[in-house]
């Protein structure tokens, strides 16, 4: 993981330079993560789609790695969200979609790097 201090653009700005640091064969597979960045690539799939590159970012580290490429995420909840909701908000500069929780108790869990992926959203606690 690359460990990152910088906030809002910088941190979008950081993390699209650093698309390349990150290996194709990705271990990362159902880690939990706070945020979820949906970064754009140059890459189009067969579907011709352009890729996403899901970034993950850890609070507690402050940390980010990329958890998934794909050109479909499917969004799952297995519980209804109480004291809480789920938001969006895009980068100008960057056109980086942040998915993030308003409890700190919500986390994300990416699933395998397929064409579709799926981003679980879990209670932790």
């Amino acid at each position: 993981m690359i460990n990152i201090m910088e906030r809002g653009n910088a941190r979008d700005k950081i993390i699209t330079d650093n698309l390349c640091l990150f290996p194709e064969n990705l271990d990362c597979c159902n880690k939990i993560y706070d945020f979820v960045y949906y970064v754009p690539t140059t890459e189009i799939h067969d579907s011709g789609y352009r890729l996403i590159a899901l970034v993950g970012f850890k609070r507690d580290t402050q940390s980010f790695e990329i958890a998934a490429y794909c050109d479909v995420v499917e969004l799952d909840s297995n519980y209804m969200l109480q004291n809480g909701s789920i938001k969006f908000d895009m980068c100008a500069e960057t056109n980086i979609v942040k998915l993030y929780a308003t409890s700190d108790y919500i986390k994300f869990r990416v699933g395998a790097s397929f064409s579709s992926t799926l981003i679980e959203i879990i209670k932790t606690n």
